[in-house]
Parts: C-alpha cells; structure tokens; sequence
C-alpha cells in the first residue's frame, strides 16, 4: 500500500472552452498551421490540440482543445495559445475545431485562400 502512496497522482483532461482560431501559414514548405487561444480554468493545466481520428477519409477532421491536469490544481485562470500544423489531418472538407462549449468547422477552400 505504500508503494501506491508513493506513485504520482494520475491526472485527467477534459474538452476546454477556446475564444479564438485562426488558420496562418509556416515559414517552411507553405504549412498551415491552426492556433487556438482562450482562457485555462487552471494555471498549471497544459492544454493541447489532439486530432481525433476516427476514418482518415471523413469529411472534418476533429480536432479538440484539449487540457490536462498533472493532479495538482492551481484554480487561478491563465490565458493560453497553442498551435498544430495542419499537414496530413485535413478532411475531404475541412476541420473541425471543437472545444468544451462549441465546435468550429473550417472548409477546405477557405484553406486554400490563405495568404
């Protein structure tokens, strides 16, 4: 029992609220890339974009907005930014963004129009 005292307390993630999304180009090979901000309930939760894959060839790829807790919980909220290149987790037409709150899709055209 005391070896499971010991062990690091598991965290958890669940969906987060995102304010923001934007699609900009990288500075190498012409990468997309999406970034997402908002506000963190937790200073101490990292937050992530994870694709979500369930056919490589479904119409939106999801992405969600993702936060973790490491088991200790700072309640002070933070702002936070993040950012994934779009390179091979595209759908037939689009992404869609989805946070705790909402989700966003974004068309596959309007991809191809950013400068």
């Amino acid at each position: 029992m005391e070896y499971l005292r010991q062990l690091p307390v598991s965290g958890s993630c669940d969906l987060v609220d995102f304010d923001y999304n934007d699609i900009v180009h990288g500075f190498v090979n012409d990468v997309l890339f999406l970034v997402v901000s908002g506000e963190k309930p937790c200073k101490d939760m990292e937050i992530k974009l994870v694709p979500f894959v369930l056919d490589r060839h479904a119409d939106y790829w999801r992405i969600q907005v993702v936060g973790c807790h490491a088991g200790t919980t700072n309640a002070a909220p933070s702002p936070y930014f993040v950012s994934i290149p779009l390179d091979g987790i595209i759908g037939k037409k689009g992404i869609e963004l989805i946070g705790a709150g909402r989700s966003v899709k974004i068309l596959k055209k309007d991809l191809s129009s950013i400068n």
